[in-house]
Order: structure tokens, then C-alpha cells, then sequence
């Protein structure tokens, strides 16, 4: 069974070793770079903050209670307009719909504040994790993000415009579509400490150097 859970700031621990594996896993899917967290960068009060950035809502997937995938969503600076970044999903997830669910938790805590478009950036080249997107109704927008940080590649900016939804629709409420080849929202539960989503202001978006782009399941 996998169990999709909102994190808070107290949390941090397995948000690292998540965030850790992603950058060591899939080096070439994210804008960050492993250096960036390791070192004088590897410290605890990094961490609580980057779950801690208001308005956001941070996302831990796990499969038969380990951990294997994790999604961020935070504010950008257009009120009805927020990003997922952070998107990775484990290899031992993968093929088990954990991309789905991770997706649907972020799309519901989107609504839940009230957006009306969601945005994310992928890695020119990660197929993958574009495919994923597209499954669930992400297009391209036509804007190149950031340039990676092989100096070579650039972000592409897919979004999805959000329609009407009950907040107290679960993840996965429209049913399963298959995603990563698993039975998508089957079986999952949505849960958080507080028992409902959180809801939040919208300051500032996070910088680029906290937003990896969309790795295998998706990240910036």
C-alpha cells in the first residue's frame, strides 16, 4: 500500500534523505546540484527552512512504509498561479503509480488555495518524467526555465489549467489512470499530521536553488 503524507518543518530528516538520493540518483534532472546540499549546505536549519517556506505544501510518498517518493508546492508571484517542484520518485517506487499519487496530492493542495494554474519545469530530455506530466494534462507552454546546471540543457515550463474541484475530493478521487504502470490511486491513504491539507498564504516564491527540475517522476 502507499500512503501519500504532507510534512511540516519538524520533519526535515526524511525530507533530506529523500532530497539526498534524488540529487545522487538523478544527478541530470534537477537544477540543484548535490554539492549545493552537501557540506557547509547539509545543515539542519536549511532543511527545516526549505520546508518551511510559507505558503508551500511538501509532500512524502511511501510503499509498504518506505519512503520512495517525494513533491513540493509553493506560491509563485501571481496569486492564482503555483509550481511543483521537487518531484522524485525512488526506483524501488517506480511502477507502482507513486508519480500519480504524488501529483494528485500536489494538484488537490493547489485547488485547495485556490489556484487556477498549476506550472512545473522539466529537464530538457527527461522523457520520463514529461510523459508523466502529460498524462495528467500538462502542456507545453513554449517558455524555457533555467539553464541546467551542465551549462548545456534548459527547463521547459509545462502547466495545466485547473478546474473546479470539491477540497475534500482525495487524491485520486477521478479514479486510476495507470501512470508508471500501477494501479494508480488504489490503495493509497492521504494523510498529515494535522489531518487535512494545509492551508496557507502565498509570499514569495522559492529561488531557483531550491527548485530542482522535474527528475525521474519530476523535479526542478
Amino acid at each position: 500500500m502507499t500512503e501519500t503524507r504532507v510534512l511540516t518543518e519538524h520533519d526535515w530528516p526524511l525530507w533530506r534523505s529523500l532530497r539526498l538520493a534524488a540529487l545522487t540518483e538523478a544527478p541530470h534532472a534537477f537544477g540543484a546540484r548535490l554539492a549545493d546540499w552537501q557540506g557547509d549546505g547539509d545543515r539542519p536549519e536549511r532543511w527545516r527552512g526549505r520546508l518551511a517556506i510559507p505558503g508551500s505544501c511538501n509532500v512524502v510518498a511511501s510503499h509498504d512504509g518506505q519512503p520512495v517518493g517525494m513533491a513540493s508546492g509553493i506560491p509563485t508571484d501571481q496569486h492564482d498561479v503555483v509550481e511543483l517542484i521537487s518531484m522524485y520518485v525512488a526506483p524501488s517506487g517506480r511502477g507502482r503509480g507513486v508519480g500519480d499519487q504524488l501529483l494528485r496530492a500536489v494538484e488537490q493542495w493547489a485547488r485547495q488555495v485556490g489556484a487556477r494554474t498549476l506550472r512545473l519545469a522539466v529537464a530538457e530530455g527527461n522523457e520520463p518524467a514529461r510523459a508523466l506530466y502529460r498524462r495528467h494534462g500538462f502542456h507545453e507552454t513554449g517558455e524555457l526555465g533555467g539553464l541546467m546546471p551542465d551549462g548545456l540543457r534548459r527547463e521547459h515550463i509545462l502547466a495545466k489549467r485547473l478546474t473546479a474541484q470539491g477540497v475534500c475530493d482525495p487524491p485520486g478521487a477521478d479514479g486510476a489512470d495507470g501512470a508508471d504502470g500501477a494501479d494508480g490511486a488504489d490503495g493509497t491513504e492521504w494523510t498529515t499530521g494535522a489531518g487535512v491539507v494545509p492551508r496557507h498564504g502565498r509570499p514569495t516564491p522559492a529561488s531557483r536553488s531550491e527548485r530542482p527540475s522535474a527528475g525521474p517522476g519530476g523535479d526542478t
